[in-house]
């Protein structure tokens, strides 16, 4: 969950992100001279040997690390030693505690894209397991193992720190090439034909995006198989009047129970969104999203709010589950602020808290947002950074709902693969 603006004075200015793509050594053979023909033809057909292997290693990208897949142990994409108890507040105070089960035999996958995995000083991140990762994974990814297989590779994201256009961009190029060659490795070893969610907060929502627009909705056989996609933070953006045609040409967002081949998408705030928050609003040139080769500001174009606690439309009691551990050293130190010094906590991996809130997409200043209110009696939630709204709990928030929605989905996409 990184601040797209830079969070924090004085960070280290980095230079270009240059990337060795690969050397090539020249050796000598000695033996009888040959005649100059005979030298160029070798020194030709070596040079096509050389562009053969490099534009292959190009083609085929970096070798994936997975963070979580099936068989996988420890796996944090499934909850905490295969488990995701819970402690449920009631609004009156009653307590108890429920510890739901992953899918012993999931018949669908997701396909999960961890949040920012470094906040610097390198432009991208490493690609190995740590515990920002596992806590990302665990509270994100694993309430979702009630209903499919996951599969979260390991990738270099970019790290929100103050760079040039030139540089950012060198910067989500590695990343790209990172999640493409995850999906593409996904694709051809382990989907089989089976339905997928996507699932990605922020930037891993940018990212796929991108992968949706390139490597999915133009490609009828692969788009058949999308479920939905969950893009919070994502800024996805349709057409004004028509919903299509913007980032996606053919995939709408989910408003039904039980629809499919679906998009959700959405910022919540809890207070009127400010003039230059870039949140529920197009993105203009040299933001986070151009520089992934994504759409940005123009004529007839909308940034796409679908509520979770109500597909349809209107306002829906937001189902909030939080982990009792914030998943990494942003979210420990914000989430204080946010909950105004009082933090919902448990001995559970999880817990609903007493506190209860509502949401509703409304147009807020220009911004498309989902505006959540507290129900009853519940605190009203802080803003920890401006302009950001709640963005550092924006899956949190929403996550009981997103869950029963895949399953929702789930249910019917399999149910319309039986009946073909």
């Amino acid at each position: 969950m990184e601040a797209r603006r830079h969070v924090g004075a004085g960070a280290n200015r980095l230079g270009a992100n240059r990337l060795a793509e690969g050397q090539s050594t020249a050796s000598e053979v000695v033996g009888r001279p040959t005649r100059p023909r005979g030298r160029w033809l070798l020194a030709l057909i070596g040079f096509g040997a050389l562009v053969l292997w490099t534009t292959s290693a190009s083609a085929a990208g970096p070798r994936t690390r997975w963070l979580c897949k099936p068989g996988y142990r420890p796996n944090p994409c499934r909850g905490t030693g295969g488990r995701l108890e819970t402690t449920v507040i009631s609004p009156g105070g009653r307590v108890r505690v429920v510890n739901p089960k992953p899918a012993r035999h999931p018949r669908v996958d997701c396909f999960y894209l961890h949040s920012t995995a470094s906040l610097g000083p390198e432009p991208n991140a490493n690609r190995r397991i740590d515990p920002t990762r596992v806590g990302f994974a665990r509270d994100q990814a694993a309430r979702f193992s009630q209903t499919c297989r996951i599969y979260a590779p390991l990738w270099r994201t970019v790290a929100p720190i103050p760079m040039t256009f030139a540089e950012q961009k060198a910067a989500t190029r590695l990343a790209w090439r990172d999640v493409r060659s995850a999906w593409r490795d996904y694709l051809a070893h382990s989907n089989h034909g089976r339905g997928v969610v996507l699932i990605g907060e922020s930037q891993a929502a940018f990212a796929l995006r991108r992968l949706i627009r390139d490597q999915i909705d133009p490609r009828p056989n692969v788009r058949g198989r999308l479920i939905s996609a969950i893009l919070p933070g994502g800024n996805v953006l349709v057409k004004k009047h028509g919903g299509l045609g913007v980032d996606f040409r053919h995939i709408p967002a989910c408003r039904a129970a039980g629809q499919t081949g679906c998009v959700i998408a959405c910022s919540p705030f809890d207070e009127p969104v400010e003039a230059d928050s870039a949140w529920g609003r197009p993105d203009g040139p040299r933001s986070g999203p151009d520089a992934w080769g994504l759409s940005v500001r123009g004529e007839n174009r909308r940034v796409l709010c679908t509520n979770p606690a109500s597909l349809a439309g209107g306002a829906g009691r937001l189902r909030t589950i939080l982990p009792s551990v914030p998943p990494n050293p942003l979210s420990v130190s914000l989430w204080p602020v946010i909950f105004n010094g009082n933090r919902p906590t448990a001995s559970t991996p999880w817990i609903t808290p007493r506190d209860r809130y509502a949401g509703r997409c409304v147009n807020s200043n220009g911004a498309n947002v989902l505006m959540v209110s507290p129900v009853g009696g519940a605190q009203h939630l802080v803003q920890p950074v401006r302009g950001y709204g709640l963005h550092f709990i924006e899956m949190e928030l929403v996550l009981g709902n997103l869950t029963a929605v895949v399953e929702r989905e789930a249910r019917a996409y399999l149910k319309r693969g039986t009946s073909r």
